[in-house]
Parts: C-alpha cells; structure tokens; sequence
C-alpha cells in the first residue's frame, strides 16, 4: 500500500508540473448595449516556466457586424487572431477581448487556444450586446426576489420598528434588516 501511494504521489507532482501555464478564468461572459462603442473583459494567464507560447484564435460565432481585438499583454489591431508571446516563469500576463457590436444587437463569442510544446489551454468570451430594454429585462430576471422574512427565531412575520429580522431571498441570500423609522 505504502509503494503504491508513493507512486501516486509522484504521478500527481509529474502532472502538476506538467503544466507550463495557466488561465485564471477560461469562460468570461460580458454583455453591453449594442450602441457602445466596445466592451470587453480580462483574465490573466499565469507562467511556470521560462518560453514562448502560441495563441489563435478558433472560434468566431460573433454577428457579421461585430469585430473584435485581443490584448494578450498588449492591444491588437481589429483582425489580427494569432500571435507569440514569450513568457516568464512567475509572471502573469493580461489577456483580454474587446467586442464591438457596431450598432448591432446580438450575442456569440470568441474563442482562444494558447499552448506550447507541453501546455494547451482554451479561453472563451461570451459577448452579449443587448438593447436597453433587454437589458433592464436581464436585471430584473437576475434580481432576488424576496421569499420570507423572519424573527430571530425563524418565526414568519412582518417587520416592526427597532427589532432585527431576517429576509430570504430567491437566490438563497439572507440579510438582517432593521426597520429603523
């Protein structure tokens, strides 16, 4: 038994130093109203060695209008879906995706593949680019709605001047509130 965990535990340091990089988020979700110029969102890729690493893009379901631009560290010009990267170990380098809806609403993302001789790794950004409408909508179905309201005790009640209660919500959050006037 005992060889058998000195064995695994060798495995498990082979296959964690087995990773040259890694992505501190691989699936980001930004959203804007359509007449914006640009959003976008960031991650950051973290290296454990010293190297040079690939990056292209493999993935463009984006509406024929959008374009879009990859800074990984530095801006890219719009169009420009690959590139090189020399990396240093412990460093950690900005990777980030600018959508720009061109006045078209809709939604589709980009997606990433980064590697090198040892590593591969895929990132993703999902653009949603809404009207406000659709937006104010989105806040509302995302909003908690309110399902109980308690005593300390946990007994059901409505709320009275000067005492604490606790408010329940849809997405399983509790807040103490005090009704003060």
């Amino acid at each position: 038994m005992n060889k058998l965990l000195i064995v695994f535990s060798i495995l498990l340091g082979f296959s964690i130093q087995a990773q040259n990089f890694t992505l501190q988020e691989d699936s980001i979700y930004v959203s804007g109203l359509y007449t914006n110029n640009d959003f976008d969102a960031s991650t950051n890729l973290d290296a454990h060695v010293n190297g040079s690493i690939s990056w292209e893009i493999i993935t463009d379901s984006t509406p024929s209008n959008w374009d879009y631009s990859i800074c990984f560290p530095s801006c890219n010009s719009i169009g420009v879906s690959n590139g090189i990267l020399n990396i240093s170990d412990g460093d950690s380098y900005f990777l980030n995706c600018h959508f720009y809806p061109n006045n078209t609403p809709g939604s589709g993302f980009i997606t990433m593949k980064i590697s090198d001789s040892v590593t591969t790794k895929f990132v993703s950004w999902y653009g949603l680019a809404t009207t406000a409408s659709t937006l104010v909508e989105l806040n509302q179905l995302n909003k908690p709605s309110l399902l109980k309201i308690t005593d300390l005790l946990g007994r059901e009640t409505e709320p009275v001047k000067g005492e604490l209660f606790l408010h329940f919500y849809s997405d399983g959050s509790i807040l103490k509130k005090m009704v003060v006037e």
